[in-house]
């Protein structure tokens, strides 16, 4: 291992490059940027001499989609790969990120959809989602996996544990679909959908509640109104022998 470690702002000053005008491309990008920068550098990036935002110029208040339009453009042609943690708003908020939103899945480049459980980390109650992009897809299907019902519950956090983490990677392996877990998606359902990558429109997770029996129903709620006059009867005794209105 030859690690090369730079601090930088990589939108406004992006330090790996292939020449003067060319970011350095690579196989694997892989990054949890800070959440919703309001100044990511939106008055300077029309100027943007990387080309990075050619889908769409990422709104002024959030920068979210800014990251994943600097990621995909540092992902190499043809091989590479990318996934990024964001909150599960990016995955249908509207106006300009519908549109860079619409514009990556048209160009085949969004691979997959992971919805993550809540409260994984400590600064942040934003549900989250894993976001994988891959210039090298052989289909134009996303899978969208939920996996935010699997997690380890604590007082501050939930964790995933390796059974849960097992689950995801190999669903995501085998790209398929799996009951209430994962979706296949196909490009003509995204499309039906405005290209919003909302989980629930894809992965129907709810619990199917069990059909119940009205004469049971009925025997329970006859029980009950058996036993509160009962109570209400003994109150009645209690109020009269303490002379009490």
């Amino acid at each position: 291992m030859d690690p090369e470690i730079s601090k930088s702002d990589c939108l406004t000053n992006p330090v790996f490059m292939a020449g003067d005008s060319h970011q350095e491309q690579f196989d694997i990008v892989v990054s949890m940027p800070p959440f919703a920068v309001k100044n990511w550098g939106h008055d300077d990036a029309k100027y943007d001499p990387f080309n990075r935002f050619k889908r769409g110029m990422p709104p002024k208040a959030s920068g979210d989609y800014a990251f994943i339009s600097h990621m995909l453009a540092s992902v190499r042609e043809s091989r590479g790969r990318m996934a990024i943690v964001l909150p599960q708003g990016v995955l249908y908020r509207g106006a300009r990120e519908a549109d860079i939103r619409e514009a990556f899945i048209k160009d085949n480049l969004l691979d997959a959809v992971i919805v993550l459980p809540e409260k994984l980390l400590i600064n942040t109650n934003n549900p989250l989602a894993i976001l994988i992009f891959n210039k090298d897809k052989t289909d134009e299907n996303v899978l969208f996996i939920d996996a935010s019902h699997d997690f380890d519950s604590g007082k501050i956090t939930n964790t995933l544990l390796p059974e849960h983490i097992s689950k995801i990677t190999q669903t995501y392996k085998k790209r398929e679909n799996r009951d209430k877990y994962a979706t296949l998606a196909t490009l003509a359902d995204i499309e039906d959908n405005n290209y919003n990558c909302n989980i629930p429109r894809y992965v129907d997770s709810n619990e199917e509640k069990k059909p119940v029996e009205l004469s049971l129903l009925n025997s329970n709620r006859k029980n009950l109104l058996k036993e509160l006059a009962e109570v209400d009867s003994t109150i009645s005794q209690y109020v009269n022998e303490l002379n009490v209105e």
